[in-house]
C-alpha cells in the first residue's frame, strides 16, 4: 500500500476529530532536509545507477510497527525526561536540582540557539516513529497499535506545549511527499482541545482483551513495548490519566470528571514507567551523566529546606549527606560560578536516582491520586478529598521505598495532616505534587506554573529580573526555516522583548 493510500485510509479511520491531528499533515523538517534531497538529485545526475549499486538487498526499506514503537519510547524519554531538558533545564528551574558549576541556565542565561537541539529532535525523531506507527496500524486496522501511537504521539505533543505554547501540530508531521518546511502554528488552547479529544478517541478505540503485538515478539527478540509489555488495559488506563492531568491544568470540570469516570491509575501497577535493563545502551539515562559529571549538579538548598521542614523521609533518598560535614545542605540555585561553594560541602542527588536500572516515570500513580484529590478539593469529580491526597503521599514514598511505618507518622504531622480550609487543602496538595515529581522536571515546572506552589524565588545571581521563566524561547533555527510563521506566533501570545515571562494559557496564579 502506497503512502498516499495510507494517509486516505487515516482520514477515514483516524476518529480523533476535525481539528486535531488533520489527515493533510505535511513534513516539518528543517532546511537541511532540503539540502539532502538537493544533494541526492545532484548524485543520481552523476550516475543513474549509484542507488541501485549502493543498495543494501539486507536492510528493510519499510520500518514494521514493532520496531517504531521501541525506537519512539526510548527517543521520547530521552529527550523530555532524561538529561538534557529533564536534568539540565526543568529540574533546575522547579528548583529540584541547582548547578554547582557551568551555572549559566541556573541563572537563566538563554541565547538564541537554546531551543535548538530539543525542537528539532522531537520534531524529527520519536513523534515521527508514533506517527508512522499510528499510519501502519490503521492501514491494517490493528486498532490496539494505532491507539498506543496516538496515545504517545498525544504524550509528546501535550509536553511541547507545555514548553513553548503555540506550536506546529496541524501540519507538523509525515513524510517529505507534501514538501512544506513552513508549517503553521497552531494555538496552544486549540492544540490542547485537540489533544484531550485524541486521548478520549484512543481510550475508547483500545480491545483491552486484544494483544498488542503477536506472542512472537515476546520470545528471544522481546516485547517491544517498553511500559506495559502489551497489557492494554493498562494502555487505557494511561490514557485517562493523562486527560485527567491536561483537563486539571485547563481547570476544565467536565473533562476532569470524564477521564476519572472512564477510569484512572488504581495502584502503582498501572504506571507509565519506562524500565532500564541497566547495560549501556539500555540504562537509566540520568545514571551515568550524573556519574560522569559529578561536579555538575546538586540538589536544590530549596528542595531540603521544604523536606527538612516537613520532617520528611524522602530526604535521606533525594539526597546523600554532604561528605565534607557529614549533613544535608542543598545548593541555592542561580549563583555564579565564583560562589565559593566547595564540591563536597554541598549534597548530591541521592544513590537511588544513580542507579542504571531506576525506572523512569512517565506518569505515576501517586500524581493522579494527587490531581483526583484537588478536583475533589475544587468540586470537579466526587471522590474523598483526604483518602486521595494521603494515597498519593503514600504512593510517592512507598516507590522509593520509604517505611510504611514513617509514611504514618509523616501523614500525622502538622503541615502534612489535611488541612480543614480548602485554601489550605489546596496548597499542602501542590507542595506534595512538588515534593512527588522530583526527577520528573518537564512535569513539575508544569505543575510548579499551575499551581504557584511553591513560592520559589529567583536565585541572586539570576539574569531575568528575578523571574522564573514560564516558557522555553523559539529555536533560533525557525526564524530562518520558518519565520513568518514563527513571526505569526509571535505576534498571537505577545512575545516581545521579553518572552520567557509571557505566561501559557492555562498559566493564570
Amino acid at each position: 500500500m502506497s503512502r498516499q493510500n495510507q494517509r486516505t485510509m487515516l482520514k477515514t479511520s483516524d476518529t480523533s476529530g476535525g481539528n486535531k491531528m488533520k489527515t493533510t499533515r505535511t513534513t516539518y523538517r528543517s532546511l537541511a532536509a532540503g539540502v539532502l534531497i538537493a544533494l541526492g538529485l545532484g548524485v543520481s545526475a552523476c550516475t543513474e545507477d549509484f542507488t541501485a549499486i549502493n543498495t543494501n538487498p539486507n536492510a528493510p526499506t519499510d520500518v514494521g510497527v514493532q520496531y517504531l514503537l521501541p525506537a519512539g519510547i526510548v527517543n521520547s524519554v530521552n529527550a523530555l525526561l532524561g538529561t538534557g531538558f529533564d536534568r539540565g533545564t526543568a529540574s533546575v528551574w522547579v528548583q529540584h536540582y541547582a548547578r554547582l558549576q557551568y551555572g549559566g541556565i541556573d541563572r537563566y542565561e538563554i541565547d538564541g540557539s537554546f531551543s535548538d537541539g530539543l525542537w528539532s529532535g522531537l520534531y524529527t525523531g520519536a513523534l515521527v516513529d508514533f506517527d508512522g506507527m499510528v499510519v501502519k496500524a490503521t492501514a491494517t486496522g490493528n486498532a490496539n497499535q494505532a491507539a498506543v501511537g496516538r496515545v504517545m504521539r498525544a504524550w509528546m505533543f501535550h509536553n511541547m506545549v507545555d514548553m513553548w505554547g503555540d506550536i506546529p501540530y496541524s501540519q507538523a508531521l509525515d513524510g517529505l511527499a507534501a514538501g512544506n518546511i513552513t508549517p503553521t502554528y497552531d494555538d496552544a488552547s486549540t492544540v490542547y482541545t485537540g489533544l484531550l479529544a485524541e486521548l478520549t478517541s484512543a481510550s475508547t478505540q483500545i480491545v483491552p482483551t486484544g494483544s498488542l503485538f503477536p506472542d512472537v515478539f515476546r520470545g528471544t527478540i522481546g516485547n517491544p513495548d517498553l511500559i506495559y509489555n502489551g497489557d492494554m488495559e493498562k494502555w487505557r488506563l494511561f490514557a485517562n490519566s493523562l486527560r485527567l492531568r491536561m483537563a486539571m491544568r485547563i481547570q476544565n470540570a467536565s473533562d476532569v470528571s470524564a477521564a476519572i469516570a472512564a477510569g484512572v491509575f488504581q495502584s502503582t501497577g498501572d504506571e507509565a514507567t519506562m524500565r532500564w535493563l541497566g547495560a549501556p545502551p539500555n540504562e537509566n539515562p540520568m545514571a551515568p551523566a550524573f556519574i560522569s559529571r559529578p561536579g555538575d549538579f546538586r540538589i536544590s538548598k530549596t528542595m531540603v529546606d521544604n523536606l527538612i521542614a516537613y520532617d520528611d523521609p524522602r530526604l535521606g533518598i533525594y539526597a546523600d549527606a554532604a561528605l565534607e560535614t557529614g549533613l544535608f545542605a542543598g545548593m541555592p540555585n542561580g549563583m555564579n560560578d565564583s560562589h565559593g561553594i566547595e564540591f563536597e560541602q554541598v549534597s548530591r542527588v541521592g544513590d537511588w536516582f544513580l542507579q542504571s536500572t531506576t525506572p523512569t516515570s512517565i506518569m505515576s500513580y501517586a500524581e493522579t491520586s494527587l490531581l483526583q484529590a484537588e478536583a475533589a478539593v475544587r468540586g470537579f469529580a466526587g471522590g474523598d478529598a483526604k483518602s486521595l491526597y494521603e494515597a498519593g503521599i503514600r504512593a510517592s514514598m512507598e516507590t522509593v521505598g520509604v517505611s510504611s511505618a514513617n509514611i504514618t507518622a509523616y501523614l500525622a504531622g502538622t503541615k502534612v495532616a489535611f488541612a480543614a480550609d480548602q485554601a489550605g487543602q489546596l496548597e499542602q496538595i501542590g507542595m506534595q505534587l512538588w515534593f512527588a515529581l522530583y526527577d520528573q522536571g518537564p512535569e513539575a515546572w508544569a505543575s510548579y506554573r499551575r499551581t504557584g506552589v511553591p513560592n520559589l524565588i529567583a536565585g541572586p545571581d539570576n539574569l531575568n529580573n528575578n523571574l522564573i521563566p514560564v516558557r522555553l524561547p523559539y529555536p533560533q533555527s525557525e526564524q530562518s526555516v520558518n519565520g513568518a510563521n514563527l513571526s505569526a506566533a509571535n505576534s498571537a501570545q505577545g512575545l516581545g522583548s521579553d518572552p520567557f515571562n509571557v505566561r501559557l494559557f492555562w498559566d493564570i496564579n
